[in-house]
């Protein structure tokens, strides 16, 4: 599972990668995997993975490739005066690398459907 988000230490963000890390147990229960991935920083990311307690690998795409080859690239993000941040987005690829769920959102504070994404995740296993 990957899980785009904009921004380490921002307000949604931050709820809901540690929403996310409360449903770990869940998750791991349907051999789940979560990463997170954000154009911020390696060292902005692991403080903010340090911060929460996040069990799950924080990866930086600083230079914006894998969100582009994702299509979740919000850019320029005009609103903001940002250029270029990911797209809140979440991605489920089953173990043979096929795309099973994609749900992306341009809508900065919208999270994720979490039951909906842990019902995907379940059907992968069933």
């Amino acid at each position: 599972m990957l899980a785009f988000f904009p921004f380490a230490f921002s307000g949604v963000c931050d709820k809901e990668m540690c929403t996310f890390r409360d449903s770990m147990s869940s998750l791991e229960s349907h051999h789940a995997r979560l990463v997170g991935v954000s154009v911020d920083s390696t060292f902005s990311l692991k403080a903010f993975g340090q911060t929460y307690n996040l069990p799950f690998p924080l990866l930086s795409d600083f230079n914006k490739k894998v969100t582009r080859l994702y299509g979740v690239l919000h850019d320029p993000w005009v609103a903001f005066g940002y250029k270029g941040v990911a797209k809140r987005s979440v991605f489920l690829i089953d173990g043979r690398g096929f795309l099973r769920y994609r749900w992306v959102t341009d809508v900065p504070t919208e999270e994720p459907p979490y039951h909906e994404v842990a019902k995907a995740a379940q059907k992968l296993v069933a």
